[in-house]
């Protein structure tokens, strides 16, 4: 962990004490002085470098792991990347990170599948999850997001101790939050879609109740589970 280094950063933005900008999309290149341009891009280096980092640990302590049950997903997503004509396509695990949810693209091009994915979810809606995930990969949401992450702890002279923290507290910042929503809308139509061109018909709210586990739907990051499902033209 780049932990020090993070934290001479985050000191430096300090000078700046600049007010907080509504953003979706970001560009590191610009910015108000040479000096934020470097820090907003060295912070971005640092929280990729990170995220590679953990997950090599993820890997190695079989945090990510792959059994017989992937192979399903993992065809399902072989197809979504083909029907794109995708040159890569991302790897894919089951995930022990509970908390993460039911699947997550990573900044790294990782999808992680939380296992529980069999009981909760059909084939059709394990399709459009996978969909969904494959439009954040497609459209580099989650490095987008680190950039906005990054660009928000510049404008905002936010003192991050080290890259855990910047991803923890990111959603404080006004920018990310609208981002998340943004990102969120923009997977979801494209996973409706998908599916929409294979057929496939979803119920869905009952799809998204079986997604979050019998949990309440947050809507910290996406909107409300009628306003996704006005979205979806089956």
């Amino acid at each position: 962990m780049k932990i020090s280094k993070l934290a001479i950063l985050a000191a430096g933005a300090l000078a700046f004490g600049l007010a907080s900008a509504q953003r979706t999309e970001v560009d590191l290149e610009t910015g108000e002085t040479a000096m934020q341009i470097s820090l907003q891009k060295e912070i971005f280096g640092i929280l990729i470098s990170d995220t590679e980092e953990v997950h090599g640990e993820y890997k190695s302590k079989g945090i990510f792991y792959k059994n017989a049950n992937l192979a399903k997903y993992q065809a399902i997503f072989a197809d979504i990347c083909a029907n794109d004509k995708a040159q890569t396509c991302p790897p894919v695990y089951f995930t022990k990170r509970q908390e993460q949810g039911i699947a997550s693209m990573y900044p790294n091009g990782v999808l992680a599948i939380n296992e529980s994915i069999i009981e909760r979810i059909d084939d059709n809606g394990a399709t459009f999850v996978l969909a969904h995930e494959y439009a954040h990969y497609k459209l580099s949401h989650s490095k987008q997001r680190m950039k906005v992450i990054a660009k928000s702890v510049v404008d905002n002279a936010y003192p991050i101790r080290e890259p855990e923290q910047a991803l923890a507290y990111g959603g404080m910042f006004e920018g990310v939050k609208n981002a998340h929503y943004d990102y969120e809308d923009q997977a979801d139509a494209y996973g409706f879609a998908y599916v929409k061109s294979k057929g496939i018909v979803l119920d869905c709210n009952k799809m998204f109740a079986a997604i979050a586990g019998g949990e309440v739907v947050s809507n910290d990051k996406h909107d409300t589970v009628d306003k996704r499902c006005a979205n979806y033209k089956g």
